[in-house]
């Protein structure tokens, strides 16, 4: 997935906390240039998203 959005040109990427042990493996040439975001939960996703607070939760 990452191969593709590097294709794709994409510049960040949110990833499950539970799979950093695998990114970990992954080797750097591929993550160049690409910022990674592990989150925990799915409203960690939304504060990525939508930063500064434009994100409320009802």
């Amino acid at each position: 997935k990452i191969v593709a959005a590097r294709r794709a040109g994409i510049k960040e990427i949110i990833l499950p906390e539970g799979n950093r042990v695998d990114f970990e493996e992954i080797p750097s040439y591929l993550k160049d240039g690409i910022e990674f975001h592990f989150v925990e939960i799915v409203d960690d996703v939304f504060n990525k998203i939508f930063p500064n607070g434009s994100f409320k939760k009802d």
